[in-house]
């Protein structure tokens, strides 16, 4: 039997299975792959000396690898919408993308229409295409093409961002360590409990706050971006680097009461994870804090 003379539901059956790498995964394994993860530290620190930095990865590497697939199977999509009208209708059909669509959603939010301060039009691009007039009108294979790219997009200037700023971000870094690791024993900034340990360090740049360290520290402060939105100021500043109004906000930025506390509490764990502070009994792991929970 040809495949013209086939049922249409067994025809979308064929062409999802040939689209969807994932199609029999289970809806949150295929959410997981759509997710942004924070970066993890190490489990073991190599010599700083043998490196590798995370600045030179190509930016692809952190975009996550179902976003990559659902591009392709968009991509390949298209090239079968190509070859007849009914293929066209087959394969841009409804019941192929909205539950896709729907499982997408959820995971990267809107943002605001507005964002945080005046940008120039290039800047735009940044805007969740949501907020579009014309995304009620939409069909789901074609929101969801505009969604992936938008997040691809966001992916790559983040990490383009990040690098661009890890250089001027490891002074903030440093300070805020040096001041956790002197406090220690003073239990300031209401420290729930850890004391230093005997691990010896000369320079707090070259073994501790390294170039892969402050990357990894400040992809994770300000990643929430991609659960709340583009326009969390912080996450906004590094995806639009390229502007010269992004170094005054992500620095005015630097300087909130909540995004001081969260970068304390990176820093101590940080130290912790690397061996420099230990927990007092009782004191709660540096993996449950609330400074690495999930975005």
């Amino acid at each position: 039997m040809s495949f013209d003379a086939l049922p249409q539901e067994l025809k979308l059956k064929i062409i999802k299975l040939a689209l969807f790498e994932d199609a029999d995964e289970d809806k949150s394994t295929r959410a997981k792959a759509l997710s942004v993860e924070r970066l993890k530290r190490p489990a073991v620190v190599p010599e700083r000396c043998e490196e590798e930095p995370l600045s030179l990865l190509s930016a692809d590497k952190l975009v996550p690898k179902g976003i990559t697939r659902a591009l392709a199977a968009v991509a390949a999509a298209a090239r079968l919408a190509t070859l007849s009208k009914e293929l066209r209708t087959l394969a841009t059909d409804e019941r192929l993308w909205a539950e896709p669509l729907e499982t997408l959603s959820p995971l990267y939010g809107a943002g605001k229409k507005e964002p945080p301060r005046p940008f120039n039009l290039e800047a735009k691009k940044h805007i969740d295409p949501r907020h579009s007039d014309a995304w009620p009108s939409m069909s789901s294979f074609q929101k969801y093409e505009m969604l992936l790219s938008h997040v691809r997009r966001l992916c790559v200037d983040y990490f383009d961002g990040i690098r661009t700023w890890t250089d001027i971000f490891v002074t903030y870094l440093t300070e805020h360590g040096r001041d956790v690791y002197d406090s220690t024993d003073y239990e300031l900034y209401h420290d729930p409990g850890y004391v230093l340990t005997d691990k010896p360090f000369d320079n707090y740049y070259e073994e501790i706050f390294t170039e892969n360290v402050t990357f990894r520290v400040l992809y994770n402060l300000f990643g929430w971006g991609f659960r709340d939105g583009p326009t969390e100021p912080g996450f906004w500043a590094l995806i639009n680097y390229m502007e010269r109004d992004s170094s005054f906000l992500l620095e005015r930025h630097l300087e909130d009461d909540d995004i001081e506390k969260k970068l304390f509490g990176m820093c101590r764990d940080e130290l912790v994870g690397q061996g420099y502070l230990m927990r007092r009994a009782g004191g709660p792991d540096p993996e449950e804090t609330q400074f690495l929970s999930k975005w």
